[in-house]
């Protein structure tokens, strides 16, 4: 079902009650994916509900926690916040939690007060690692052109008022 709002979760609900006593609930965490423009709170509370009232053990898996506080455009430092208040009521609500990258882990840490370890589970690549710099700069090169990271945000910035002005 549709996770954005009460029908979805009852309906999730009452589909994992009937499964099972012992449920363990899984979840990846991926704003983005979670409708509500990304901030949906209430799907969050839910599981903290699944916890606390239902019994059931909550782990998580944080591919991604928050976006970035930015100076342009001011709307996404709204999402900023509100990822930060999901990954809080997650950390209550988990009795595991996970990380892909150890940078996510150090966040989740300051989130919880320190009362929180997350186990980093990298996900496994196909893509090989390249230790020889002056080939990876070669590659950079052939896909940008030469241009810099700086012009190259440029360039989205320009691109992005283009389409905004349609």
């Amino acid at each position: 079902p549709a996770l954005t709002g009460p029908i979805g979760w009852l309906t999730l609900g009452r589909w994992i009650d009937r499964r099972s006593v012992n449920r363990v609930l899984l979840v990846q965490y991926v704003p983005h994916g979670w409708g509500c423009g990304a901030m949906n709170i209430g799907l969050c509370f839910w599981l903290l509900y699944r916890r606390v009232i239902r019994g059931d053990e909550v782990r998580v898996m944080f591919h991604e926690v928050a976006m970035p506080f930015v100076v342009y455009p001011l709307r996404h430092n709204l999402q900023a916040v509100v990822h930060r208040v999901m990954a809080i009521i997650l950390l209550a609500a988990a009795k595991h939690v996970y990380v892909s990258i150890p940078a996510f882990g150090q966040m989740l840490k300051r989130l919880s007060l320190g009362m929180r370890s997350p186990v980093c589970l990298p996900v496994p690549s196909n893509v090989p690692r390249i230790d020889d710099a002056a080939a990876v700069a070669e590659v950079r090169r052939a896909v940008t052109g030469g241009a810099t990271s700086a012009s190259i945000r440029s360039e989205e910035r320009r691109v992005g008022k283009e389409c905004r002005s349609r």
